[in-house]
């Protein structure tokens, strides 16, 4: 009794993509059990232990497309004989590497095709480009503002206090007012007082202008910081404006590559020699820093 073999029309477009040789063998062998009627019954539980992977070509078709096909046979009289003859053929694409080689032939194409665009493919590389870059930053700036702890010991118990005006919400708070809040506040441990403003690091070398600020010199104690390297301000440097002063720790490793034996030594700022007393440690900045472009990088008392 001979069979009735009917493949869909999916799987016979994916027999034509096989080699010619693979696909002629293919389709003897259908022919060859189409005429010989059912397979063995044995064959069911061969079907399983089947290797699989793209390196499994056809150049042993005999067997393993004997045992892929008699599967699409033997379930031939079943309603869902199409659809198994397309899985069949599927396995058979699959066995031959051609799914994988088929993506890689897509995506060469459409490299060919952007290149033959130069403008669009510019076009969206610069917009991928932007896009990106603005995710990245706001991510970066929301890691920093609401998944960062703050640079300084118990920063949960770290406050900034602001003044207001009638015009003026949120503005700096004076030395007055500063000196009030000190002597009348009872919920704060201690206060700290510090202003920005900005210096010249008049090397012969290379003179710079840098973000500077002038503190009170219990600021670093209060926020809980300790010095990379020598030692912060004393109340008495402070009372008498001693000519020191702390650096930032990106503008030591920079300008003086990090050499310790800067601390003790003088450098001209505004045309003045000042003594370098220490180092702030690194990723330190004063609270209103954090949202400014010109940092503070030596501070004074």
């Amino acid at each position: 009794m001979a069979w009735r073999v009917e493949l869909s029309t999916v799987a016979v477009e994916a027999l034509r993509r096989l080699k010619r040789s693979d696909r002629r063998a293919v389709a003897r062998r259908i022919d060859e059990l189409a005429r010989g009627g059912p397979p063995p019954a044995s064959t069911d539980e061969e079907i399983h232990d089947l290797p699989a992977g793209p390196h499994r070509l056809l150049c042993r078709i005999s067997r393993r497309e004997q045992q892929i096909v008699v599967v699409t046979i033997q379930h031939q009289r079943m309603p869902a004989g199409r659809v198994i003859a397309e899985l069949a053929v599927r396995k058979i694409r699959f066995w031959t590497g051609e799914g994988w080689v088929n993506g890689i032939r897509r995506t060469l194409g459409a490299i060919r095709r952007l290149g033959r665009a130069p403008v669009f493919t510019a076009t969206a590389v610069v917009t991928l480009a932007l896009g990106i870059g603005a995710a990245t930053g706001t991510f970066a700036v929301a890691s920093g503002v609401l998944f960062s702890t703050l640079p300084y010991g118990e920063s949960s118990r770290v406050v900034s206090i602001w003044s207001s005006w009638s015009d003026f919400p949120k503005t700096w708070v004076s030395i007055e007012e500063f000196l009030n809040y000190r002597r009348q506040a009872t919920s704060l441990e201690d206060m700290g007082l510090y202003f920005v403003s900005s210096h010249n690091v008049t090397t012969l070398e290379d003179p710079e202008r840098l973000g500077s600020a002038v503190l009170t010199h219990n600021l670093f104690d209060v926020l809980g910081v300790r010095p990379a390297a020598g030692r912060f301000f004393t109340k008495d440097e402070a009372t008498t404006q001693a000519s020191v002063l702390v650096l930032g720790y990106d503008l030591w490793q920079r300008r003086f590559q990090g050499d310790p034996d800067v601390v003790g030594s003088q450098i001209p700022v505004n045309g003045r020699p000042w003594s370098v007393i220490g180092v702030v440690p690194p990723d330190f900045l004063l609270p209103e820093d954090f949202r400014s472009q010109a940092r503070s990088e030596i501070y004074f008392p």
